[in-house]
Parts: structure tokens; C-alpha cells; sequence
């Protein structure tokens, strides 16, 4: 069975755990509908999606996963505190699979590696692994 998987950082092609999607097929860039935030950690060490009322869409990569890759994914991003949640991509309505942080955090985040828009937010770390 394959399943869509929607990445937004550390995932995406050139950074560091990019290699866990090699072989899966990339079906392009995608964006949420507005009801995220996307902030960046240390620096630029990873970005973290929170769900926010009249938000941001966020930019990222489509995938369409393999079942092993996609218990990989969810045992990397579940271990690291984000939930995965269903939701519909633009455009084209596709259904994915997106990891976001639901618990209150007290991390100090910043905008330092995010673009903003036309109201989506990106990370972009300088740094490709």
C-alpha cells in the first residue's frame, strides 16, 4: 500500500534525512490550506508546524511513500513529538499525511529560515546537507 506524505523540512530533497525518501516517488510541490504556522528551531536544525486558526499554508514536497518508508517516517516524526494529521493539498484537493506539533511548546523559535509569500510560509535553511 502506498500512502502521500507531505514534507516541509529536514525531509525534503538536499537536506539531511532526505535519503530516508530516496526511491519513493516525488510528486511535486504542494501547500497546505492556511492553518499552519511553520517556525524554525536552533538555528536552523528543523522547522516545526503547529496548527493555527487563520495561519499560514505551508510550502513543501509531495510524496507518494512505500509502506516501510512511510512506519520509518512515522516512527522518526512520532519520536520527535509531532502527531500526524490527514489534510487536503493545494491544488488539486490531494489527501496526505502532514506531522505537526499539537503539545504547547517552550522551545525558542524564530522566523530566521522561514520566506513569507503571498501568505506561505517555507523553511529554507541555508545549510543542505
Amino acid at each position: 500500500m502506498v500512502k502521500n506524505l507531505f514534507v516541509y523540512g529536514t525531509l525534503k530533497k538536499g537536506h539531511r534525512l532526505s535519503g530516508i525518501l530516496d526511491g519513493q516517488k516525488y510528486k511535486g510541490e504542494y501547500h497546505t490550506a492556511p492553518d499552519f504556522d511553520i517556525l524554525d528551531y536552533a538555528n536552523g536544525s528543523f522547522p516545526i508546524v503547529i496548527p493555527k486558526e487563520n495561519g499560514y499554508s505551508i510550502k513543501g514536497e509531495l510524496y507518494e511513500v512505500d509502506e516501510e518508508v512511510f512506519r520509518l517516517t512515522d516512527a522518526i516524526e512520532i519520536g520527535a513529538g509531532y502527531t500526524p494529521v490527514q489534510i487536503l493539498l493545494m491544488p488539486g484537493d490531494i489527501e496526505t499525511t502532514i506531522y505537526v506539533h499539537t503539545d504547547e511548546l517552550n522551545l525558542e523559535l524564530s522566523d530566521n529560515y522561514i520566506i513569507i509569500e503571498d501568505n506561505v510560509k517555507e523553511w529554507k535553511h541555508g545549510r543542505i546537507w
